[in-house]
């Protein structure tokens, strides 16, 4: 078996910039980077839980965090972080993008827990898995994320 390394990350959407700043800085500190998972922003499935936890209050948060995070505007409704991602500069428009840019493995999913998304987790051997976003992690993902999930917050 080969040893382990490296990082897999979990995100919520393609489009998020703390994701997509978390990737950067790792990759900055040239981190291994063994993968990325994209929860799909247009699914059926996403949407109507999503609409059963949070009710109609879900479209603030994909207004708060995809346009206006990302244009560093209206701080009063934005989260702390988007005062430190204005100052980062031009980044890339997605998770998809810098991806691409750096020949890294990227899948979508509508579920991190489904058989195919824990499988590709497998595939990583990544040492550690980095969540920053997208709903509860289960006991069968944490099982394949070598020592652990580390759950990023802003």
């Amino acid at each position: 078996m080969t040893e382990k390394s490296g990082v897999l990350i979990l995100s919520a959407s393609s489009y998020s910039a703390f994701s997509i700043s978390v990737l950067k800085m790792l990759l900055d500190q040239e981190i291994p980077i063994r993968g990325v998972m994209i929860q799909k922003l247009v699914d059926r499935n996403r949407l109507l839980k999503e609409l059963k936890t949070s009710g109609f209050s879900i479209f603030g948060k994909i207004f708060r965090k995809l346009i206006l995070q990302r244009l560093g505007i209206g701080k009063n409704l934005q989260d702390g972080f988007s005062a430190y991602y204005k100052t980062l500069g031009k980044q890339p428009a997605s998770l998809l993008e810098l991806c691409e840019q750096h020949g890294i493995p990227y899948k979508f999913t509508s579920d991190f827990h489904a058989d195919d998304s824990l499988q590709f987790i497998d595939d990583s051997n990544c040492t550690l898995v980095a969540f920053t976003g997208g709903g509860l992690i289960r006991q069968s993902l944490i099982a394949k994320a070598g020592i652990g999930v580390l759950n990023c917050h802003m």
